[in-house]
């Protein structure tokens, strides 16, 4: 309301492009000095969680050489603010691979193919109090790789609603009752799709459940296109080879 000015978003230690944590601060307009600031790291736990049992024993060897366990590959994708002046921070772990290969005879003639693979895997949200305090954090692990696809049945659909936050994306149906290790991998090319619907309440508290019945191979949720349609709503596309479809999503905490 001052017209101050706000940034939040993730930290790593300095020469490192992972993640260690989340940060806020809010500098004054006029005489541009920091009003608040806070910064979170995140507990080797919740950097855990989601991990494979291998990469579990390489954080817990950090510890023990004193080192700081952290994230990767993090993107900070949505700065929502609230209604009170808090706010909430969502990020997800994403990137591309490219792997060429050659084929053909020794004296190199023949030709050659690339395949692009999509990764989108663990969301982090974090709540930020009207104060500058980080109130919690929570992890959703998701592993999601398709190939030469854009990622178009990947990532993520988003709505706050008051002091709830959805989060709807595709998934390996083995996943529904999620409970801790590595997830199970969301392949598109498979064509078996679980639309998944995590809320998270006002105190951090999550739930996962199903939005859809399994998909049958016609038609697939693409979540990166959902737009907001009202204060509570979100409009969904969906398509296959002979069908396009629209869905409203009303959400009521």
């Amino acid at each position: 309301e001052d017209l101050d000015i706000v940034c939040a978003g993730f930290y790593s230690e300095e020469g490192s492009k992972s993640i260690r944590g989340a940060y806020y601060m809010r500098i004054n307009r006029k005489s541009a000095r920091p009003v608040e600031q806070n910064v979170q790291g995140f507990s080797v736990e919740f950097l855990n969680y989601g991990a494979k049992a291998r990469k579990q024993s390489k954080n817990a060897n950090k510890i023990i050489r004193k080192e700081n366990s952290e994230s990767f590959q993090l993107e900070l994708s949505e700065i929502m603010f609230r209604e009170d002046g808090g706010a909430l921070l969502v990020g997800e772990q994403s990137w591309i691979n490219m792997v060429t290969t050659a084929s053909g005879g020794a004296d190199g003639s023949g030709s050659t193919s690339t395949t692009y693979f999509y990764n989108y895997l663990d969301l982090f949200v974090l709540s930020i109090s009207p104060e500058g305090y980080i109130e919690w954090y929570q992890k959703i692990p998701k592993k999601q790789i398709t190939s030469n696809d854009g990622g178009m049945y990947s990532s993520y659909g988003l709505k706050v609603v008051n002091d709830h936050v959805y989060l709807i994306f595709n998934d390996h149906p083995e996943n529904l009752f999620y409970d801790q290790g590595e997830p199970a991998i969301f392949s598109a090319n498979k064509r078996r799709f679980l639309p998944l619907l995590v809320s998270i309440n006002g105190e951090g508290n999550m739930e996962r459940e199903a939005l859809l019945n399994e998909s049958d191979g016609r038609v697939f949720l693409r979540p990166k296109s959902m737009k907001g349609a009202s204060r509570t709503g979100l409009i969904s596309y969906a398509h296959g080879k002979r069908a396009h479809r629209l869905a409203r999503i009303k959400f009521t905490p």
